[in-house]
């Protein structure tokens, strides 16, 4: 036999909870429409923090410890003369 629905809550949603209603009122301005000084003053802001952090970045990278270089414990390697090599044609 099939659940049967009441007709009082044929128009309810039992999955959803009942939240109250978070809707601005109609009277309240929004603070959508600034002027065009605020947004340049805003936008310069940004740019500014964006360089600062940016230039942080950079100096800790420069900072940063480097792993060791090659050690110059090792002699260069020494070229063999091959003068009559080269002059015979021979490679």
């Amino acid at each position: 036999m099939a659940p049967t629905t009441r007709p009082q809550n044929k128009e309810k949603h039992p999955g959803i909870p009942d939240l109250p209603v978070t809707r601005q009122p109609p009277s309240k301005p929004t603070m959508k429409a600034k002027s065009k000084l605020e947004c340049d003053v805003i936008i310069s802001k940004v740019s500014a923090l964006e360089t600062k952090l940016l230039t942080q970045q950079r100096q800790t990278r420069a900072m940063a410890r480097q792993p060791p270089g090659p050690s110059q414990d090792k002699q260069p390697h020494s070229q063999p003369v091959c003068g009559s090599n080269l002059l015979a044609g021979k490679f």
